[in-house]
């Protein structure tokens, strides 16, 4: 399976560790819940949703990996954040740019261009929009394509190709 990837290109806020009952991907948007009981600076994740009214942090935990017995393992769209495990999360403030593979188009005939919004669906991740959102929001100001598509015949073309979106946030919380 392959998951989202994650940028921090320009993002002046803090650091602050979270925890979370579920698996959690890079570039995913949560709010803060409560500290967690016996630390001092660990919190709980809520799982932000659309018109979140809360200050939002994007997941950009180191993506490696103890195993080096395979290239393909230290690839980043093949990690994951295990669950019970503190991942590190980057404060959102405006101004800030970072950019995520994943972010979910308009409709399916509308292709994502700098100059959409972007808007928090539910479970964190990230949706293009023709107007701002009541609660986060960013704009798209580039995307690019990673990767290769390649031919298995005279016509066909297999794309693995992920679009990273970088977004500057223009409002938060």
């Amino acid at each position: 399976m392959a998951y989202k990837m994650f940028e921090s290109t320009n993002i002046k806020g803090k650091n602050i560790s979270f925890v979370h009952t579920a698996d959690l991907e890079n570039g995913t948007l949560v709010a803060q819940g409560a500290l967690v009981p016996g630390s001092k600076d660990i919190f709980n994740v809520v799982e932000a949703g659309a018109d979140e009214a809360a200050k939002l942090y994007v997941v950009g935990n180191p993506a490696w990996s103890y195993d080096s017995s395979s290239l393909m393992n230290q690839n980043e769209d093949a990690y994951i954040n295990a669950a019970g495990k503190v991942v590190r999360t980057y404060e959102l403030a405006e101004g800030d740019k970072f950019a995520v593979t994943g972010v979910e188009p308009i409709d399916a005939s509308t292709e994502l261009e700098a100059g959409q919004f972007v808007v928090v669906t539910a479970g964190g991740g990230l949706k293009a929009a023709a107007a701002q959102g009541s609660g986060f929001g960013g704009e798209i100001v580039r995307v690019r394509k990673l990767g290769a598509g390649y031919h298995v015949g005279p016509a066909d073309e297999i794309s693995n190709r992920k679009l990273m979106v970088t977004i500057l946030v223009r409002k938060n919380g």
